[in-house]
Order: C-alpha cells, then structure tokens, then sequence
C-alpha cells in the first residue's frame, strides 16, 4: 500500500512500521514510533484495531468486500483507484493545513495536534446538506443512534425525520417511499444508503447519479 500511495518514495522514505513491531500483541499501538501521537496520520482499514488513544489519528481504508460489495468489477476498479488518489490528496491537505498553520500563527510545532484537523475536514465533506432517511430501519428504533444517521453527521450533513424545503437528499431503501415519492416531486437528490458510506471512504461527497433507489425493493 505504502508503494502505491507513493510510488516515488517521496513522502514515507521508507519509514514503516508493521504490526508486529508493536509492543502490544492484541492491539496495534504507536508505542514504538519516534514521534509524537498529535502529530500522526494512520492510515487502516478499521480502527478497532487500534489503542483507544489512537483511534482518533486513524483514516479509514474499507476493505475489499466493504465499500464495492455492491459494484460491478469495473465500477470497483474505477473507485478503488479514485479511492487511492483521493487518500493521497487528503494527507497532502492534512499535512498542509497542519504544517503551514503553524507557521502562519506562530505556533510551537509541538503545540498542534492532527486530529481535530482530521474531524474538521471530515466535517466539510457533506456540510450544507440535509438529509431525511426513508424506510432504513424499523419505525420502533429511533434515528438518531442508527449508524447511517451517525455517519451522516460526522461527515457533517443534518439529519431530520421530517420533510421540508430545506431538505437537500433524501436516502431510502425503495424508490415507492412516500419520502421517495416527495424527493423526486419537489426535485430533492433520492439516493441509496451506498451513497453515504462511499462518500465517508471516498472524503468527497460522491456524484448522487451513481446511487440511484432500486425500484424492486419491498417496502418496510
């Protein structure tokens, strides 16, 4: 991974650190890295892996089956590479932001720290969206713990159980939801729940075109 990240070897030097040099043998920890935590960027595909105190330096990189379990082997072609290029452009814009505030603000080094850098440009992938979901989870559950609704936040999107014309998408499982039917009326983006966890692994909102509501799916 880290050869195609960076084929020229200009941004690790060779610096990795495999899992088994870890001091801990059930988790993965930065216990040997000479560096300080605040100032480190992980790149796996799950965080649990990790030490709680590292979870939040963690970006995560879906596997295989995750995020393309749905696509056609072109489609998981075109995102895998487009997921690689904008992995590359995220730690360029991390490590601008965190280098060049410092020196801009005059900041000690030591001083800054990459993880509220992480959760705030995470923040800015869906900001300005609202979103209504239709028919996801059973009516007895309460939205606002259900993953989808978490996931939509962290990337900063509102969330709201009802219509109105401030809504921006609409997310439902079947295209025939009356939310569905209302989306499409009042010209709102309809898109299936893909749409969010692509966009959470992608760092981009994705194009709403390619996440279209299947039409053959019964209703809840």
């Amino acid at each position: 991974m880290a050869k195609l990240l960076d084929p020229a070897n200009q941004i690790f030097g060779g610096r990795v650190i495999s899992r088994s040099d870890s001091t801990d043998e059930d988790r993965k920890a930065l216990d040997n890295l000479l560096a300080r935590e605040s100032a480190v960027v992980i790149l796996d595909d799950t965080k649990d892996v990790w030490q709680n105190n590292n979870q939040d330096n963690v970006i995560v990189m879906p596997s295989n089956s995750e995020p393309y379990s749905l696509l056609k082997t072109d489609e998981c072609e075109r995102y895998g590479g487009a997921y690689l290029a904008s992995v590359l452009q995220l730690l360029r814009h991390v490590h601008t932001i965190f280098f060049n505030e410092v020196e801009l603000k005059g900041w000690d080094l030591i001083d800054r720290d990459v993880r509220p850098v992480l959760k705030i440009l995470q923040k800015e992938v869906l900001e300005g969206c609202k979103v209504v979901f239709s028919h996801m989870w059973p009516s007895n559950v309460k939205g606002d713990i259900h993953p989808l609704w978490k996931l939509a936040e962290q990337l900063g999107a509102t969330c709201s159980t009802q219509v109105d014309p401030s809504v921006t998408h609409v997310v439902a499982a079947a295209a025939r939801t009356q939310k569905s039917c209302w989306a499409v009326k009042k010209g709102k983006f309809l898109v299936n729940p893909q749409w969010i966890d692509t966009t959470l692994f992608m760092w981009q909102r994705q194009p709403e075109y390619n996440f279209p509501c299947q039409t053959n799916i019964k209703q809840i």
